[in-house]
C-alpha cells in the first residue's frame, strides 16, 4: 500500500460516509458500518490492534453512561412534552391566541409563529419534526390570509429552526456534554443571543412589512371576543405553555432540580395542559408515547453509530492528523475558530446536528481547547462557552442556508403545492443574513454570552466546568 494512503484512511473515512450517507440507509447504520469497515481496514495494514476492537464496547457503554443523565432521562421527557403539546391542540390555539391579540400588527401572523417556535423547542431538537409541524399547522393559514408565499415560507422555516438552539432545545445538552461544558451555563450564555437573534427577527418582520404592506396584511384574523377575550383564556393558551417552558428552564439553571427532573416536570405539565384544554385521551398518549419512543430510540442509534465511528477515527490517527493540519495553516486563533465554524457550517447542510455534534467535536475539540483568547475574554471556561455559543448559532444557520439546508426540504415537503423550492429559497436569505450577523455580533462581543451566566452562576472555581480543571 502506498504510504499516502497508508497516511490518509482516516481521512477517507469522512470521504466514504459522504457518499453513503445518501444512500437512503439509516444513518446509524452508515455511521456504525464506516467504522467498523475502516476497522478492518486499519487492522489489515497494521494501524488497528484486533484487541482494540473490544474497546467499542467500554467507549459505547463509557459515552452512554456520563450521558445518562441527558440521554435516558432529559431527552425523552423533553420529547414527550413537546409532542404533548403539539398533539393535544395546545401548540395551535396558542396560536389562534396569539392571532388575535397581534391582529392588527403587520406581520402579527409571523411573529406568532416566531413564538411558537420557542414554545416548542424541545421538539424543535428533532429538526424535520418541528419545521413539519409548523408547516402544516401555520403556512396555510399564512397563504389564505394574503401572506406572500416567500416570506410566509421563510418565517416558518426560520421559526422550525429557531427552537434548536434555544433552551431547553436538547441539542444544548448534547452540545454541552460534547464540549465538556455544565448545561446550566450553556442554557444562560444562549439567553443574551437568542434575544438578540429573536430581536433581529422582529425588526425585520416589522420594518419588511412597513416597507412592502403586499407582504403581510394587518388587520387579519380573529379578534380575541367573546370566551376568547376571558382572563381564563389568555392564562390558559398563553400564560401557562410559556410558564411551563419557564419553569424548565429556571429549576435547571437554579439547581433546584436534575436535568432529568425538571424535563420530567415539563412532561406532566404538558399532560395538565391537555387536560385543562379537554384534549388528553388514551389514544392521544400512545401517540405520543409511540412518537417519543421512535425519537429516542433513533438518537440512541446514532449515538452508538457515532461512538463506533469517532473511536476508530481516533485509532486510525485522524484526530492528530486534523489537529496537525490545521495548527500547520498558520491562521492564528481567529482565523482557526473561522475555519472550524466554516466547517461546522457546510457539515450542517449535509448532516442533522446529532451526527455533527458526536462525529466532529471528537476532530475539533482539542483544537478548540487549544485556543487562547486572553485578552478577548480572561477566564478559559468563559471563553469555551462563548465557542460553544458560536457553535450552536452555526449549526442553527446551517440548516437554513440554501442551496441544502435541512428545514428547507423538511418545509417543502410539508409545504401546500402553490409553495415553490424557489419561494423558499427567496423567503429565507433575509434570515440566513440575520443569523450570520448575529454570529458576527455574538463573536464581537461575547459579554452578550458571557454576561449572565457569570452573574448567577458560581463561577469562581474552574472545577465546575468539565473539561477546564
Amino acid at each position: 500500500m502506498s504510504p499516502l494512503l497508508h497516511d490518509n484512511v482516516a481521512l477517507l473515512m469522512f470521504v466514504a460516509l459522504g457518499a453513503l450517507i445518501f444512500s437512503g440507509l439509516p444513518v446509524a447504520l452508515v455511521l456504525a458500518g464506516v467504522g467498523l469497515g475502516f476497522g478492518l481496514v486499519g487492522w489489515g495494514i497494521g494501524l488497528v490492534r484486533l484487541t482494540d476492537f473490544g474497546a467499542i464496547y467500554h467507549r459505547v457503554f463509557g459515552t452512554l453512561s456520563d450521558s445518562e443523565d441527558i440521554l435516558w432521562g432529559a431527552v425523552p421527557m423533553l420529547i414527550f412534552m413537546g409532542a404533548m403539546l403539539e398533539r393535544s391542540g395546545i401548540a395551535r390555539e396558542l396560536l389562534i391566541c396569539l392571532q388575535g391579540l397581534l391582529r392588527r400588527v403587520p406581520g402579527g401572523l409571523a411573529i406568532a409563529v416566531t413564538v411558537i417556535g420557542i414554545v416548542l423547542a424541545p421538539t424543535a431538537g428533532m429538526l424535520g419534526a418541528s419545521v413539519a409541524t409548523l408547516g402544516l399547522m401555520v403556512l396555510p393559514t399564512m397563504l389564505e390570509q394574503g401572506y406572500k408565499p416567500s416570506f410566509a415560507a421563510g418565517a416558518v422555516a426560520a421559526a422550525g429552526t429557531l427552537g434548536v438552539g434555544l433552551p431547553p432545545g436538547i441539542m444544548l445538552f448534547f452540545l454541552a456534554d460534547a464540549m465538556g461544558m455544565q448545561v446550566p451555563f450553556i442554557f444562560l450564555a444562549m439567553v443574551g443571543p437568542a434575544l438578540v437573534l429573536i430581536g433581529c427577527y422582529l425588526a425585520y418582520y416589522s420594518i419588511a412589512c412597513r416597507l412592502n404592506p403586499t407582504l403581510a396584511p394587518s388587520g387579519t384574523g380573529r379578534p380575541a371576543e367573546g370566551r376568547r377575550a376571558l382572563p381564563a383564556y389568555l392564562i390558559r393558551s398563553l400564560v401557562l405553555p410559556v410558564a411551563l417552558v419557564a419553569l424548565i428552564l429556571g429549576s435547571i439553571i437554579a439547581g433546584w432540580a436534575s436535568l432529568s427532573e425538571s424535563a420530567a416536570v415539563g412532561a406532566a405539565g404538558a399532560v395538565l395542559l391537555s387536560l385543562l384544554h379537554r384534549s388528553f385521551s388514551l389514544r392521544r398518549l400512545h401517540e405520543v408515547v409511540v412518537q417519543t419512543t421512535i425519537m429516542t430510540a433513533m438518537v440512541f442509534f446514532i449515538f452508538v453509530g457515532a461512538s463506533i465511528f469517532s473511536l476508530i477515527f481516533r485509532l486510525l490517527g485522524g484526530v492528530d492528523r486534523v489537529a496537525g493540519f490545521l495548527s500547520g495553516l498558520g491562521l492564528g486563533r481567529w482565523g482557526t475558530l473561522a475555519l472550524v465554524l466554516a466547517v461546522i457550517f457546510v457539515l450542517g447542510c449535509f448532516l442533522d446536528w446529532l451526527e455533527i455534534v458526536l462525529i466532529s467535536f471528537t476532530i475539533f475539540r482539542p483544537v478548540l481547547d487549544s485556543l487562547d483568547f486572553a485578552g478577548h475574554i480572561d477566564r478559559p471556561y468563559l471563553a469555551f462557552g462563548w465557542i460553544t455559543i458560536l457553535v450552536a448559532l452555526t449549526l442553527q444557520s446551517s440548516f437554513l442556508t440554501p442551496p441544502f439546508g435541512f428545514a428547507l426540504f423538511f418545509l417543502k415537503g410539508a409545504a401546500p403545492a402553490r409553495v415553490r423550492m424557489a419561494d423558499i429559497y427567496r423567503g429565507i436569505v433575509p434570515f440566513v443574513v440575520i443569523q450570520i450577523l448575529v454570529i458576527g455580533i455574538v463573536a464581537a462581543f461575547p459579554v452578550i454570552a458571557t454576561w449572565l451566566p457569570d452573574q448567577l452562576l458560581d463561577l469562581t472555581a474552574p472545577r465546575k466546568i468539565k473539561g477546564h480543571e
